[in-house]
């Protein structure tokens, strides 16, 4: 019969791993006064400096999610099978490290650099994948 083509494997990947991201992210969300209490207690600082640092972060990672999400239903990157690799790759990592921050209790400034490369780059990407298809009508490119 054969191997399965490729989109019908990668788009629900893609999409339950940016599912799975969000939800690690709304972990933060809604224990940011645990976390940073954590973090304070082992590290020393501001607990609410800590809190605004977390929450913010965590916020401008569920904004990049949802663009994300949104653009995966629009199908401005379906076609592009590197796209959905690099998002598959990014969301699988970013959700578990953001796990790992949770139960490990990384500092701060390790849960910002886990939002470039695992959020924001991605929604960079898609951003421009966007830009692609509505500017240039490119859909079919890598």
């Amino acid at each position: 019969m054969g191997l399965p083509h490729p989109f019908a494997t990668l788009l629900p990947m893609r999409f339950m791993l940016q599912v799975f991201h969000l939800i690690a992210i709304l972990t933060v969300v809604y224990d940011a006064e645990g976390i940073a209490k954590e973090l304070v207690g082992d590290q020393g600082g501001d607990l609410s400096g800590t809190r605004a640092s977390l929450e913010a972060v965590s916020w401008a990672g569920i904004v990049c999610m949802t663009v994300d999400l949104v653009s995966l239903f629009l199908g401005f990157s379906v076609f592009s099978v590197k796209v959905n690799c690099f998002h598959i790759m990014c969301h699988f990592l970013g959700a578990i490290l953001v796990a790992l921050f949770v139960s490990e209790h990384w500092n701060t400034e390790s849960y910002t650099y886990l939002f470039v490369f695992f959020s924001l780059l991605p929604t960079l990407v898609e951003a421009h994948k966007a830009f692609t298809v509505l500017r240039v009508k490119v859909l079919f490119s890598a």
